[in-house]
Parts: C-alpha cells; structure tokens; sequence
C-alpha cells in the first residue's frame, strides 16, 4: 500500500475508548486537549485536533500515511455522533462531553474504511474512486464488515468493471449500513450500564487490592488469585459457596454509596451468566478480570 498502513496499535493507544474509569478519565483529558472554547467541540475544532493527534512525532509522520485527507473522516464521525444526546438535530452541530465516545468510536470505524479504501484504489488507478475490479481486490478485508462478492456485483450492476464510478462517501455509507457499526454508538454518562458495570469493577479491585487486572489471564497470577478468593469469601458472609444478591447489593453499595439498590440488582443480574440468582467464584472472577 502506498504511504504505508496504519499504526493500529498506537492509534487505540491514542483513543481512549473503554468505559473503565480510567479510560473515562484520559478521555476527558483528550477533550479538553481539543476543545479551545465552550464547551462543545466543532468540526473545525476536532479537524485541526486529530490533524495533530494523528502525527507519529514532532516530525509530522502520520499515524495514517495511506490516508490522503483525514478531514473527511473526522467529518463523517462528527455527523455520526453529533446528536447523540439530543431528541432532534441540532443547528450546526458540535460534539459534546457525553458524546465524545461516540465520535471517538465512529471516528476509528471510519478510519479502518477509509484505509480499506485507499489500498483498493491505490491498487488500480488511484483516482479516489472505486471500480468493481478494485473491490474484488480487496474482498478479504470487505468480508470483515459483512461484504459478500454477490453483494458486491449487485452494488456495481450496469458498470463496466473496469469503471471507477464509487466515491469514498458512498463506499462509507455501504460499508457502514453493511455491517450496522454507527447503531450501537454510546453516550459517555452515568446512566450507560457499561459505565455501571467498569464502575463497580473498578471499584471491587480496589477493595480487594488487586494491582494486574488488565485481562482475564490476570487470573492466573498465584498472588491474585489468593486476593480474589480471600475476597470472595469476605463477600460470601452466609458462608453459601456464593455470592447473593443481598450480599452482593451490601458490598457495592458500601463501596459507592451513591449506587441504588435497583443498580446494584442490574449489576448482579448482568454478572450472573447462568441465571440462577447465585454469583459463584467463576462468575465473580470473570467480572473482575474480564
């Protein structure tokens, strides 16, 4: 591919994308780092931020350097998330705090298109159009967002196949309605159960006091093991073999009292993966190691 391809690594570095506390806090820190007044973010504001947030060094060596313009993906993931926490469209349109999740979210599904995009046209005549010849060139990575050949044929359908005749907005939007990935863009607020739940994990860590815990092989590591099932037996006060949900409500009320009872309840029902109203020590590891 010409230019190079992107460095996915120190691009999910650079977008703080988790609902973990701590991915919450860098991502608000991001914010701040983008926003120059107000306190919303225009076009322009995230155009000339991720510009900048998009360069490997001082040297101004992109993080993308397939990608010609990375303005237009900054702008498709703007029109994405930009009302995200209003009941209508709003005028113009800028990215909120609580809707910044979501642009950083669409931002990266744009960018992994845009480089699709550009390896299939820089493969033929590299006009930022795309051919149906082009397309079948780079069906493997088509095929992760739900492309199939015949769908493709029936896209390009009266077109010579030699032909570019599909611009980069056009391709977006196939791929994008294909797969369905701008219907599960979140709000960044307390009301996500995503946010309850990396909340209250964090918060049962700490308790425990367990310092690795970034995977589920985490689990493994003999010293926290003892921490988890010291902790699950502290936890486990009827002496059952289990957590209830009683026992469990106490516990994470007790660590965020501003948590309610009916969260408390969500948070056991979502933990509790065979649904038989008992958190058992597998279950309880995976939630803190998952």
């Amino acid at each position: 591919m010409a230019g190079g391809r992107v460095d996915w690594a120190e691009v999910d570095r650079r977008l703080p994308m988790g609902m973990d506390p701590e991915s919450r806090k860098h991502r608000q820190i991001l914010f701040d780092t983008c926003n120059q007044k107000g306190k919303t973010l225009s076009l322009k504001e995230l155009k000339e931020a991720f510009s900048e947030l998009m360069e490997r060094d001082s040297t101004g060596a992109s993080l993308a350097p397939c990608i010609k313009n990375l303005d237009p993906v900054v702008k498709f993931a703007w029109i994405a998330s930009k009302d995200l926490g209003s009941k209508k469209p709003k005028k113009g349109g800028k990215i909120s705090r609580t809707e910044f999740h979501g642009f950083l979210t669409a931002f990266r599904a744009y960018l992994e298109i845009a480089e699709i995009f550009e390896s299939m046209d820089d493969s033929q005549e590299d006009n930022q159009k795309l051919s149906l010849r082009e397309c079948r060139n780079g069906l493997p990575k088509l095929q992760s967002w739900g492309i199939t050949e015949e769908m493709m044929v029936e896209q390009f359908k009266g077109v010579d196949a030699w032909v570019s005749v599909m611009k980069f907005s056009d391709f977006t939007k196939w791929c994008m309605n294909t797969r369905g990935a701008l219907q599960n863009l979140q709000l960044d607020d307390s009301d996500n159960e995503e946010v309850a739940w990396e909340q209250a994990r964090a918060n049962m860590i700490e308790a425990a006091d367990i310092e690795q815990y970034h995977t589920i092989d985490d689990k493994d590591d003999d010293a926290n093991k003892r921490k988890i099932s010291d902790t699950f037996h502290q936890w486990d006060t009827g002496n059952t073999g289990y957590i209830s949900a009683d026992e469990l409500a106490a516990v994470l009320m007790s660590l965020d009292p501003t948590l309610t009872r009916k969260e408390a309840d969500t948070l056991f029902a979502a933990a509790d993966g065979d649904n038989d109203e008992k958190l058992d020590y597998e279950e309880f590891s995976t939630w803190i190691f998952g």
